[in-house]
């Protein structure tokens, strides 16, 4: 918007000097070399009650800036405006000053200074009044449980920021989200406390300051949960139980009969197939929100050793790949594809026991594929394909079953850990590094081998054993970071093995 300062000129005649627009020259009478001279700007000639503005001086002496020089402000009616007494020039001749807007009406600013005056006339329009004004925004409107986000409160006055104020955050439902107190706002007018989110539901974030408020809706979803998935060979289906002590196990609904063959570390998809032998139909199926995507490569071919829900595909973190063991005729493959199957690659085509994939899992960034081969030893090859690595399993000989831990190392299960003549869980190194122990029940060794570890983002291990009394299969877990003693998540008597862990 264009304004027009209107300026009362109290000086005489003096020598002509560039001004610039909206600014007025004064000079001292009888004008000449040495003269000091006055220019008189402000930063606006109309500004709302309640609001400020900026008067600035420009001294100069023969038309060379003045620097040291003392300027005084006036305001010919406080009523309307006020300003501080006085300012000194800086290197440029300058002298700023603030101007408060106090009530509607027309006043003349005076810059004196060396004798010399200049005037401007400053309008003070009703406009805002003295009630400020406040906007909030979340920095996120919907986060999970155990989250944070901010709230940013930006207060100004009639259009201008207001520096200094203080505002008070609430949160309507503390059961939902908590905040801090209050906050002070900075240079643009904004202040910021940051927002913990506690429980399920929504909540009304409120931002207060000089008796302006805004609002806004804060949602908490639940966090998600941590769940077991595993065969019940009793039932003969595979269930879900939350992951924790004394869990409840629950029916697992797969959108049909199904058995479960892999999963998405610490994800919602997981890989399987119809009920028969060998498999077929494979679909990806999303356990959060019950859909299911058909997995349709030129052959599924998938090879189970004939064991119910073996780890015997696996999908990425990101859930873009799929790989799976492919029975082609008298080779074993280790095949990759997109997650509906498309743009098949290779990448271990083995016609040798000591070679062949047997159970499988992608590495937490994606980058790897691990698999045990027939002959219980473990390699890694690159998900884009390469050669493989055998890992060093340390003399641990049988290896069965196996999960990363992270993108740098492996839970794997054996029969012989460490020649030690015990059966237990080792953590096998991504890099070549020898293996160590885990776990093996404090050197008595665990009660049978287990055909499947898992892993939760926590790094909790998962696997399936031999109840205390021999006869059948439990799902148990050790914890970090000690890893020392086994902890029954399900208590109940019957057959369960092949655990997966998702998270949803």
């Amino acid at each position: 918007m264009r304004t027009t300062h209107v300026v009362r000129i109290l000086a005489v005649t003096c020598l002509a000097l560039a001004l610039p627009l909206a600014s007025v020259v004064g000079c001292a009478p009888g004008a000449g070399t040495g003269t000091v001279a006055v220019a008189l700007a402000l930063g606006q000639s109309s500004i709302a009650a309640g609001a400020t503005t900026t008067a600035t001086a420009t001294v100069t002496s023969a038309g060379v800036a003045s620097s040291g020089q003392t300027v005084a402000f006036t305001s010919s009616d406080t009523g309307v405006a006020t300003i501080t007494a006085s300012g000194t020039t800086n290197a440029s001749g300058q002298a700023t000053v603030t101007i408060t807007a106090v009530a509607a009406g027309t006043t003349t600013i005076t810059a004196t200074s060396g004798g010399t005056s200049q005037t401007a006339t400053l309008t003070v329009t009703a406009g805002g009044g003295t009630t400020p004004t406040v906007a909030l925004a979340l920095g996120s409107a919907t986060i999970t449980a155990g989250n944070t986000t901010t709230a940013t409160a930006t207060v100004t006055l009639s259009g201008v920021a207001q520096t200094g104020e203080t505002v008070s955050f609430t949160s309507s439902d503390t059961g939902v989200a908590t905040i801090t107190a209050t906050g002070t706002t900075d240079g643009s007018g904004e202040a910021q406390v940051t927002v913990t989110a506690v429980g399920a539901g929504t909540t009304t974030i409120t931002a207060t300051s000089g008796g302006a408020s805004a609002t806004a809706t804060l949602t908490v979803q639940a966090a998600a949960s941590s769940r077991a998935l595993f065969w019940n060979a009793t039932d003969t289906q595979f269930q879900e139980a939350v992951n924790t002590t004394g869990s409840t196990a629950q029916n697992l609904n797969l959108g049909g009969i199904f058995i479960i063959y892999g999963a998405q570390q610490n994800g919602t998809h997981i890989f399987m197939t119809n009920a028969g032998f060998p498999p077929a139909n494979a679909q990806i199926r999303n356990l959060a929100t019950g859909t299911n995507t058909a997995f349709s490569p030129s052959a599924l071919d998938l090879f189970t050793g004939f064991v119910v829900g073996a780890e015997v595909a696996a999908i990425s973190p990101d859930g873009s790949t799929v790989v799976w063991i492919r029975q082609s005729g008298g080779n074993r493959q280790l095949v990759r594809a997109d997650l509906d199957g498309a743009n098949e690659q290779v990448l271990v085509n083995s016609g040798a026991a000591a070679t062949n994939p047997f159970r499988c899992a992608i590495s937490t960034d994606g980058t790897n594929v691990a698999y045990v081969t027939d002959l219980g030893t473990v390699s890694r090859i690159a998900i884009t394909g390469g050669a493989p690595v055998a890992l060093n399993l340390n003399g641990s000989l049988g290896a069965t079953a196996l999960e990363w831990r992270s993108a740098s190392s492996l839970a794997v299960s054996v029969d012989n850990a460490l020649a030690t003549g015990t059966r237990g869980i080792i953590n096998v190194p991504a890099n070549g590094d020898p293996a160590s122990i885990l776990f093996n029940d404090g050197g008595t060794g665990l009660r049978s081998t287990p055909t499947s570890v898992a892993v939760d983002s926590t790094g909790r291990i998962l696997f399936d054993e031999l109840d205390a009394g021999g006869t059948q299969r439990e799902i148990y877990r050790v914890d970090p970071p000690g890893l020392a003693a086994r902890v029954n998540i399900v208590t109940r008597a019957q057959d369960d093995s092949q655990v997966y862990v998702v998270e949803y």
